[in-house]
Order: structure tokens, then sequence, then C-alpha cells
């Protein structure tokens, strides 16, 4: 029977997470806030007085101080963004010149050095002010930018830009998913508009971690593997993803092994687990036990420091530091009271943290195994020793993914269908490869040892990306293309909990009512297929340079585009993959370029060369009007001889040429679309 007393936290989650929500969807004005302050005051003083006057009033009590948490987590929330947001002088001047300290190890690619700048100081008029906010500067690839690292503090000159929200239906918010890490702001550094004003800067701590992965990496690169071993050895060791093949890392997704490549709870809890055996012999009396623990936290965090301090591993890292100091003080942790301690510490140091996927998959993949894996590892218990280990390793799979699949599947449409087989194969294979890791770094000054040692670690890594690279190979191993809405995934989630709820405590009530809405589910997933049949739109997408068109009809689209040969399909796929998704497309034809188009109930006319007019033709008659590629247009002649009901501007006019489209258009009272700078325009013709 479930008991409040067990879990004291649980009852303040629900205040504090809806603070966190509410803050971070809306902007409140000052006003508000200092209302809800008032509103505070007077809760506390209501608390004071029913605990002097004993008022045995348990729901005022109960209300009270909910609404007392609630406050504090919206003010606190509220606070913490509106500190990290950017002053608005510090982005409006072109060319401006900044002073910043380098926050995160830079990442390199072909044309560039991404870096993570926490500003200091910002010129205006001539004048410096401080500031305190981050953003992400782009300096372009040399020798010299390819040396910088955590600690250094530039100065630099450049049009810090604020991050764009999406421009297409459902198109990823990359702008959302930066604000999570109270970054605001973007721009790009030439060579020669930079300079080094000093080095080792920033926290001690992380910067000596920085330096030592980077030692790590160098020593990873001699183990002579191939680019995919060492991306994935660098990944699982060390957190360090910028070497993963873009294919390699999507084997990896679509055969349920992604969790692999990203240090979190397993990776930490292999590395407690070495560690505590080679610190065994501190187990003689109390002091050795609490000096054993005190270090196993200590290589714990350094190597959540080392790792890059991801969401998954601070979870890891924090349930480990309670788990274990509950063991000095002889008290046995409850493994909720554990999770639940931990979430509430991270998210009062960074409440954003609410918001990261990463954070979001780890304690729900926890969660499951915490309540769902010892029940069903009680179904059966296998006398042989090796059929138990796999029986373990099935059971944990299961319990996580019942409950990440919904959000999974909501964030990346895609579910792994191998993902029992994936992991039974590969999660054996990731504590030989960490261990053999730990040895390749460990003896790197000694070459014979070393030899041996990276020769293993790289047969066994190349096992692994054989073992993932197969199973992704299998017929029907991810299933694609999956559209899950926010209130489709908060359904399945009650589905979930219903139902498992149901089996652990064998309640008859909640089957019914789990059934009942998986039926409910079902007869409005019916429903859904059937209006998405109906349906019939026309897009025109916000693509660089050139113009992006989908005329969708029931579950079929027809795309046309300026040029399919030149477009970047991993443009195309981040600004369209998703729309398409949504309206449930499965089935594409890519239409030849033409300058008139006819479809159902609708035609279209691309202007993109000069067109000559005879004073005694007819008026051209189109529904749409896209015009595109040239500099050419006299916006009089061409609107004179033909009408159109909307007029479309793509990405390659310039701003010039554009604006005065759109005042002959204003002035002629043809609606005008740009879609540069309005974003994706999006036509029902039913």
């Amino acid at each position: 029977m479930f008991r409040w007393n067990k879990y004291p936290l649980l009852r303040f989650f629900p205040p504090f997470i809806g603070g966190i929500l509410l803050a971070f969807l809306f902007h409140f004005p000052p006003f508000l806030i200092y209302f809800t302050v008032t509103i505070l005051v007077v809760c506390v003083i209501f608390l004071c007085l029913i605990a002097i006057f004993k008022i045995q009033k348990q729901i005022l009590k109960n209300v009270l101080g909910m609404f007392f948490i609630f406050s504090i987590s919206l003010i606190y929330t509220d606070l913490h963004i509106k500190s990290a947001q950017p002053p608005a002088q510090l982005y409006q001047s072109c060319n401006n010149i900044f002073i910043g300290t380098i926050t995160q190890t830079p990442s390199v690619s072909e044309k560039s050095v991404k870096l993570r700048i926490r500003l200091e100081k910002y010129r205006s008029n001539d004048t410096f002010f401080s500031c305190s906010t981050l953003a992400n500067v782009y300096i372009s690839r040399s020798p010299a930018a390819q040396n910088l690292k955590y600690g250094d503090k530039l100065i630099f000159k450049s049009n810090l830009q604020e991050i764009s929200p999406p421009k297409n239906p459902y198109e990823f918010d990359y702008q959302r998913y930066l604000k999570v890490k109270s970054i605001y702001l973007y721009g790009f550094v030439a060579n020669g508009r930079w300079q080094i004003l000093s080095e080792n800067n920033g926290n001690w701590l992380f910067r000596m971690a920085s330096v030592l992965r980077g030692k790590m990496l160098n020593t990873l690169k001699k183990c002579n593997m191939s680019d995919g071993e060492y991306g994935a050895t660098a990944a699982i060791l060390l957190g360090y993803s910028e070497s993963l093949d873009y294919y390699l890392q999507q084997s990896y997704a679509n055969a349920g092994a992604s969790h692999i490549l990203c240090v979190s709870g397993m990776h930490l809890g292999i590395i407690y687990m070495i560690m505590s055996v080679l610190l065994g012999f501190l187990n003689k009396n109390k002091f050795q036990k609490i000096l054993r623990t005190f270090l196993l936290l200590l290589i714990i965090w350094f190597y959540a420091c080392l790792t890059g301090l991801s969401p998954s591993v601070l979870r890891a890292a924090t349930m480990f530091t309670f788990m274990a100091l509950a063991g000095i003080m002889e008290r046995k942790s409850n493994s909720y009271n554990s999770l639940l301690v931990s979430m509430l510490v991270l998210l009062l140091i960074e409440p954003l943290l609410l918001f990261e996927v990463g954070f979001q998959l780890s304690y729900l993949a926890v969660f499951g195994i915490v309540w769902l894996q010892q029940r069903l590892d009680k179904l059966w218990t296998p006398k042989n020793k090796i059929v138990k280990y796999f029986w373990g390793i099935v059971t944990v799979s299961l319990a996580a993914q019942l409950f990440t699949a919904p959000l999974a599947t909501f964030y990346f449409h895609q579910f792994p269908n191998y993902f029992l087989l994936t992991n039974l194969l590969i999660i054996t294979l990731v504590p030989v490869i960490i261990g053999l890791g730990i040895v390749v770094l460990l003896s790197s000054f000694w070459l014979p040892l070393f030899t041996v040692f990276a020769f293993l670690l790289k047969f066994v890594v190349k096992i692994m990306n054989f073992t993932v690279t197969s199973i992704d190979a299998l017929p029907f191993s991810v299933s694609e293309n999956i559209p899950l809405s926010n209130g489709q995934m908060l359904f399945l989630y009650l589905i979930i909990i219903l139902l498992s709820s149901a089996c652990v405590y064998k309640k008859k009530d909640l089957l019914i009512f789990g059934c009942s809405f998986l039926a409910l589910f079902l007869f409005t997933e019916i429903y859904n297929i059937t209006k998405i049949s109906q349906q019939e739109k026309i897009i025109f997408y916000s693509v660089d340079n050139q113009y992006y068109i989908d005329y969708i009809q029931g579950q079929k689209a027809i795309c046309l585009a300026d040029n399919f040969a030149s477009i970047d399909p991993f443009s195309v796929e981040y600004s369209v993959k998703n729309c398409r998704i949504a309206h449930r497309i499965n089935e594409i034809k890519y239409k030849e370029k033409a300058n008139f188009v006819q479809f159902k109930n609708c035609n279209l006319l691309i202007l993109d060369h000069p067109i000559r007019y005879r004073s005694d033709s007819q008026k051209i008659k189109t529904d749409f009007l896209l015009l595109s590629n040239r500099e050419f247009y006299k916006p009089e002649d061409f609107l004179q001889n033909i009408d159109c009901k909307v007029v479309i501007l793509d990405g390659s006019l310039s701003y010039n040429t554009a604006q005065k489209i759109k005042s002959v258009c204003n002035q002629r009272a043809i609606p005008v679309h740009d879609l540069k700078k309005e974003g994706a325009f999006v036509q029902n013709l039913k």
C-alpha cells in the first residue's frame, strides 16, 4: 500500500515542477512577479500563525505549503532566466568588440571552430560595459583557432545576433534548445579579428579536466583505430562525440544502442565498481570505509567533470553521492528518495535542466528500472548463472525502454525494433571496453603494455561497431517517421502507468481504466488517420537561397525545388522532415522544375527569369506567384500583367529587391509573403 510518509519529497514535487514550467513557458512582467512575492509573504505569515497557534487544518496547511513552494520555484526560475538574457544594446551595434572566456572545450569542424563563450564585457558608444551572458561564437578555422582551449580569454570583433525561432512548421526549435542552456546569441568571427588576452581562466577543476581529456584523446588516437572505432571509443570512455561519424551514430540509434555512446549512469556505475575493487583494501575499520567512500566519490565527480557533466552523468553522480553518504551514516537508502533528492538538488542549481532531453530520459529510465525491473526479474529465476545474467539485461532493458519509449519517439520519431537483441549483445561489451580503455590510458607511458591493450581495445570496439551495423541492416530494424504529439505522448504515459500499476499491485480497476484509455487512444488515432487522408494543402518552405515546395494531398506529396542537385540533404531534412512526419506523408514524388504548375485545386506560377509581355495580351491568372533567383524584377511590369492571389518571395532575393516588391504589392493590395523573413507559407486548399 502506498504511504506518503515514505516519500516526504514527493508531495512537494508537483508545485516545484509547476513553477519551473510556468516560468519557462511564459514571459512574466515584473509587476506579476512582485504580486507573487506579496502573496508569498502572506503565505509565510499564515504558515507561521498556523504553527504558533497549532491550527489543526491539514488541508489549509497543505494548500498554503504547496503555493509557497510553487511561488518560490516560479520566482527563482524567472530570475534565473532573466539573469542569463543579454542586454538589448549588446547586439544592436554592428561589429562590436567583446571580451569573454571560453567555457567549454572547442569543437572543430571543417570550416570553423565552435566556441561557447561567457561574455564579460562589450563595447557600446566607445565605452565598455560589464555583462554575463553565454554566446556560441564560430571562428574561421586556422592553426591558431584550433589551439584554443577551455579557460582562454579572448577579445574579438563580431556582429552577435539573436538566435532565430524555427521558420518551418514542426522544425526543430534550435532557439528553445539553446535557451535551455541559457544561450541567446551567436556570431561569426573572421581570421585576424580575435586575440587571446590571457589563459588559464575559469574553474580550475574544469580546466584541469579539459586538459586531461585532451591528453587522453591524443592517447586514444595512438591506438591505430579507424575513424569509427576512435569515435565510438572516445564517446564511451570520455563522452567526446565530436568525432563520431554521422552514419555510425545513426546506426547506433536505429539499433537502440545510442545510450551506449552517451556517458550515463551505466558508465559511471562501471567506473564505480572498478574503482571500488581497486580500493577494496580500505575496508578494515570505519575510518577506512569513510576514506574509501570519499575517494570513490572524488573519482566519480572528477570523471563526471572529465566527460562534460551531461545531465545523465549529473543525475547518476548525484544519486551515487546520496547513496554513498547514506551508507556512511549506516542508513538504508530508499531508491525513490535518492532519485527525488538528486533531481531536487540539480534543479535547484540549474532549473532549466528539466527541459534537457538527456535529463528527462535519464530519470525516466532509472524510475522504470527501480519500479519494474525487480518485479520483472522475479517472473523467472534461471538456475544457470549465464542465463540469469542475460535475463537481468532483458528485464533492465524492458523496464527502461517502457518508460523512455514515448518520450524518445516524440523527440526522434522512431523506435528501434531490435533493442533487446542489441542490448543483449552490446551491454556485455561496454564494461570490457571501459576496463580496457582505463588500462590503455594508464599504460601509455610503457609502450609494450600499451600496444597489447590498444590492440585488444580496438578489436572489441570493432566487434561492437560490426554488431550494431549488422543489426541496423536487418529488415525492419527501425520503425521510422512516427508522428506523436505532446498530448499523445502524455496519454501513452498515463496508459503505461495504469497498466503497469495494475500488474504490480494486482488491481482490476486500474486494468480496466488502462484498457479503456488504450481503446480511446486507438480510436483517436483512427480518427486522425481518417482526417489526414482528406487533407490538401501547399507548403512553401523557408530554405536558404532557393525555393522548396510540397503540395500535399492525403498522405501523398508532390515536391518542387529550384535545383534538387544543389540542395544539401541534411539542410532539407532539418527544415522539412518533421513537417512531413506530422502530416504522415508516406509517398513523395519529385517534380521537375517548371514555370507553371497545375495542381488539383490550385495553380502556381514560378517567375525566375524575365518574361516579355504583349500590350494586348490578357492577364495571366494564378493562385500563387513565386518570385525567385534573379535581381531583374520590376514589380510594376509583372504585377500589371499577372493576376494572382498571393505573391511569395523566396530566399534568393536580396533585401532591397524584396522591399521594392513588397512596396508595390502593398499599393495594389496584393498579399505578399517573404519566406526568408517570415518563414514558411502554408495554405489549406480545403
